[in-house]
């Protein structure tokens, strides 16, 4: 069997002489990815064994290669064979070998200058250091996996924030597990919703959900993510007295209605320093603490902060479905609850639709009752103006059918 690899070897020196070309770059790429699939139900032996044969030959590969654009890429699947070493080794409990791979493929992560393959290496590094017990220094590199993939999604991204958290619930830090389940749960639905066709938000409205924003900015890097300022409101007005909540809604007014940034800093400070506001500080808090992501509201004109100023619509929307599904024990399939809901909006939809005709043809100055369509939304007024104000803010973001 010797003798018939060498010969498989010295065939594929013969047809790799001269420069790759891109469809051989792209039947490695393939290969490597074999790799890592079969690391899910082959044996350890067998994937170093098969993993071992292909990295000697892109070693030699990577050694005759001339192009840079080449070698950046052979050494980035370099860097995923390295770290899938490192996985064998880790699940043969060979340490000190898991930790040698582990720096290989790192350092070829850097040397082909491809943050996600960066990503994905130290997150297999934090593996071997946490089923070698070290608990810290797994959720250190779990943390540089996902700093070095902020602004793309990745799958390192993703296996980072899963073995922070089981470093942080092996630590007994249920705080930390909670931020970083969250995160890895919000990953995968951010990066779901891309895959699945969403290239682009302009911006974002989230409600304080832990990991959210983060996982926004990783899956789309230009877009702008602001909390939801009723929100904000609501959470400062837990701390309030019955008796002063109208005069704290009156107060947080003036911070969320400023023209400009430093207006609505000068309106904290001044709510801080107000009788009210040192009756109530927890309240101050809750605007501090969320400032960094609140400001952007403040950069856009007032026709678009009616439309990004509350997340309401999708609230409204979540609560319809609910009041259908929490009374269900269970389920039987996925299907079954795909479908159940799907009839629940297309029966809400017939009601709304009904109560809206019954008003149809009144007087515009009567006020009507009926609520909005529940899936498309309601009518934004003033989403003309908006548009043209997103248009300015965003030149050659928006698609042409909708402008």
């Amino acid at each position: 069997m010797d003798e018939v690899d060498g010969l498989r070897r010295s065939l594929n020196e013969v047809l790799s002489v001269g420069p790759i070309t891109a469809v051989g770059l792209d039947e490695w790429e393939r290969i490597v990815t074999g790799h890592g699939r079969a690391t899910r139900d082959h044996s350890a032996g067998m994937l170093l064994r098969e993993i071992a044969g292909d990295l000697a030959e892109l070693t030699e590969i990577i050694g005759r290669s001339g192009s840079a654009s080449a070698l950046r890429r052979l050494t980035g699947m370099a860097a995923q064979m390295s770290g899938l070493m490192c996985l064998v080794f880790c699940r043969i409990d060979d340490r000190t070998a898991a930790h040698r791979w582990a720096r290989t493929a790192r350092l070829a992560a850097v040397e082909a200058g491809d943050p996600a393959i960066r990503s994905w290496v130290l997150a297999q590094e934090a593996h071997v250091y946490y089923y070698g017990v070290d608990f810290r220094e797994t959720v250190s590199l779990a943390q540089q996996a996902q700093d070095v993939a902020r602004h793309q999604a990745c799958v390192g991204a993703v296996l980072a924030v899963a073995i922070e958290a089981r470093a942080w619930a092996a630590m007994g830090r249920r705080e930390e597990v909670q931020q970083a389940e969250g995160a890895k749960f919000w990953m995968q639905v951010c990066t779901e919703l891309r895959n699945r066709g969403v290239r682009d938000v302009l911006i974002a409205c989230c409600d304080g959900l832990t990991g959210l924003p983060e996982a926004i900015e990783a899956v789309w890097p230009h877009t702008t993510v602001q909390t939801c300022v009723v929100h904000l409101i609501r959470a400062a007005m837990k701390f309030v007295s019955y008796k002063d909540r109208r005069a704290m809604v009156t107060a947080l007014k003036e911070i969320y209605t400023a023209p400009t940034v430093e207006a609505a800093e000068t309106a904290l400070l001044g709510f801080a320093d107000s009788p009210l506001g040192k009756r109530y500080p927890a309240a101050v808090a809750v605007w501090e603490r969320a400032w960094d992501r609140f400001t952007p509201f403040l950069a856009f004109p007032p026709e678009v902060r009616r439309i990004i100023y509350t997340t309401n619509a999708i609230e409204s929307f979540n609560y319809q479905i609910r009041k259908v599904i929490k009374n269900r024990g269970h389920f039987p399939t996925d299907d079954a609850v795909v479908k159940l809901i799907w009839l629940a909006i297309a029966d809400i939809e017939d009601k709304r639709a009904r109560q809206r005709a019954a008003e149809a043809g009144k007087p515009r100055n009567q006020s009507r009752q009926a609520p909005p369509r529940l899936v498309e939304g309601a009518g934004v007024h003033g989403w003309k103006q908006a548009l043209n104000s997103l248009d300015i803010f965003f030149p050659g973001r928006i698609p042409i059918d909708v402008r």
